[in-house]
């Protein structure tokens, strides 16, 4: 049973350890862009309200 939770554990940190590396090697860690950062935190409207453009 230790043994299946030992490589459990490991298996988790390698994936965590994998993904941050991943984000690291692609540039995307700290990314701050303020065009990202209008879209993301803008959300005061309502998009229940757009209608359709009907198909042509």
């Amino acid at each position: 049973m230790r043994l299946v939770i030992t490589l459990f554990v490991l298996a988790v940190l390698s994936t965590a350890a994998t993904s941050f590396g991943f984000s690291i090697w692609d540039g995307h860690q700290g990314h701050n862009d303020a065009a990202l950062r209008a879209i993301h935190y803008n959300t005061q409207y309502d998009l229940s309200a757009q209608r359709r453009v009907p198909a042509e």
